[in-house]
């Protein structure tokens, strides 16, 4: 709450988590396009791109206001304890591990199915798979908005599935797979 304060971030309104460089790729441009539809939510960019490119196309679309640049984040869990969700619109991905750790924080998770997301996301269950598209990221936004039912739900169960993907489950499965 303290972040959100500091932010000018108003009471009420939801906040979208985005972190990672290369925003070409993992999809700042559709994340800004979904945000000018779904109006009950506020973006926060964490990473390193060409801010003032984005700015600019943040403010052509009207969300200027609605969008914080955070810049590098060391401490990524800040950025997650101030969301209500995290999205990746991302067009490759080798294995987004920033995605289990919003997982881990017990966020809904709003992703493409590239390659780390597609194991650990059922969708409808502990987040929503979209394509690269600003309209069904605006409409998953505005679902999760419109029911905080479904998005502590859904944020609950993407937690529950990160733990399977914990280091000690890991050092067991490649202990047994070497065995």
């Amino acid at each position: 709450q303290e972040m959100r304060k500091q932010l000018g971030i108003p009471a009420g309104r939801r906040v979208a988590a985005f972190v990672g460089g290369e925003w070409e790729r993992k999809g700042l441009k559709i994340a800004l396009q979904a945000l000018a539809k779904a109006t009950a939510w506020y973006l926060v960019v964490a990473g390193k791109g060409d801010e003032g490119r984005y700015r600019e196309l943040a403010d052509s679309l009207g969300v200027g206001g609605a969008v914080h640049w955070l810049g590098i984040v060391r401490e990524i869990e800040v950025v997650f304890a101030l969301a209500d969700a995290f999205i990746l619109p991302s067009s490759y991905e080798t294995f987004s591990l920033v995605t289990f750790e919003a997982a881990a924080s017990g966020l809904p998770i709003v992703a493409t199915p590239v390659s780390g997301v597609r194991e650990l996301l059922e969708d409808g269950k502990n987040g929503f798979l979209i394509a690269r598209d600003p309209d069904l990221l605006a409409q998953r936004l505005t679902q999760l908005a419109d029911d905080p039912e479904l998005c502590a739900r859904i944020g609950k169960a993407a937690r529950e599935s990160s733990l399977r993907f914990g280091w000690d489950v890991m050092v067991r499965e490649h202990d047994r797979l070497y065995s």
